[in-house]
């Protein structure tokens, strides 16, 4: 398996949760929806360790725990960003403007990881951003 399909996994799981953020919340204020989603996500740590045990894995404390604790930290932040955003606006409309997320990494790895800037990234950011543009409209 060459990880096309998580690629595909991944896009459909983060464009249907938006609908069920959006659907949740016709019932309930956006605090208990991200609370909720939260619990359901923290479920899933029983079956992250089954997989740490069935394939061999070995816990290292380093550095990259700090990474770690810092992605979840802004995966919350964004999360509860979103759902409240949400109550304001549509998730079609929210969906397409938060798709710009990509420009922000893109930014930060040129300067973090001394990635190269090439015409074919510059390119696809330009298309994420009218994309985006044309999306919200």
């Amino acid at each position: 398996m060459d990880g096309k399909i998580f690629v595909v996994a991944a896009i459909l799981g983060w464009g249907i949760w938006g609908v069920f953020q959006k659907l949740a919340q016709s019932n309930m204020n956006p605090l208990q929806v991200a609370i909720t989603a939260s619990l359901v996500h923290m479920s899933a740590i029983p079956i992250y360790f089954w997989l740490m045990k069935t394939t061999g894995f070995h816990w290292v404390w380093n550095r990259g725990i700090l990474w770690g604790v810092l992605a979840g930290i802004f995966t919350s932040i964004a999360t509860l960003s979103f759902t409240y955003a949400l109550k304001t606006f549509d998730a079609s409309y929210l969906a397409a403007i938060t798709a710009v997320y990509p420009a922000v990494t893109f930014i930060i790895a040129i300067f973090v990881f001394n990635e190269t800037i090439t015409l074919a990234k510059c390119l696809g950011l330009l298309l994420i951003l009218l994309g985006t543009i044309f999306l919200s409209h």
